[in-house]
């Protein structure tokens, strides 16, 4: 599963992020260090531990996470000073998702100023599993995805909401 699960990372990736803010002014996520993600040289959120088995992958569009136990992927991106933050993060979730085909949203659930979502979906004919969760604080949006290859993968699930849980900003 090695190879196509990376290209179904890719393109689910792209999918995901297809209608990226387009503000003139917009700070990403870029490098990971010691439980921060770092946005540009003076900015950081926080996010709680993953198991070390979890390897960091340094790709271009937010940090990556990959777990070659699973075959999943966790992703985390920040967009500053960007004119989608204003939405709210439940419609924004939804707009991310329009693209993929045979969507299904298992679960919703608000969260203090952000939604996080369980999904799934298909690619190449083969299930893929989303569980999402987006957050907004201080004029930024903190979007947290895992891409899941399995539908009862409750350790991928666990290891995702200690991550994202662990979010301060």
């Amino acid at each position: 599963m090695g190879e196509p699960l990376r290209w179904i990372f890719v393109v689910l990736l792209a999918a995901f992020f297809s209608h990226c803010m387009t503000a003139p002014k917009r700070i990403v996520a870029t490098d990971y260090r010691n439980q921060k993600v770092y946005m540009g040289k003076h900015r950081s959120y926080s996010v709680g531990a993953l198991p070390k088995h979890w390897e960091l992958k340094r790709d271009r569009g937010g940090v990556h996470f990959y777990d070659p136990q699973s075959g999943a992927s966790i992703i985390t991106d920040a967009f500053c000073e960007a004119r989608e933050y204003e939405t709210d993060p439940s419609v924004l979730l939804k707009q991310r998702l329009d693209g993929l085909s045979e969507l299904k949203i298992q679960h919703e659930e608000k969260k203090e100023n952000g939604v996080r979502v369980r999904a799934e979906t298909r690619w190449e004919k083969q299930p893929v599993f989303l569980d999402l969760a987006v957050f907004q604080r201080r004029g930024c949006q903190f979007e947290f995805v895992a891409i899941i290859p399995e539908k009862d993968s409750a350790e991928v699930h666990r290891n995702f909401e200690q991550f994202f849980g662990g979010f301060s900003f």
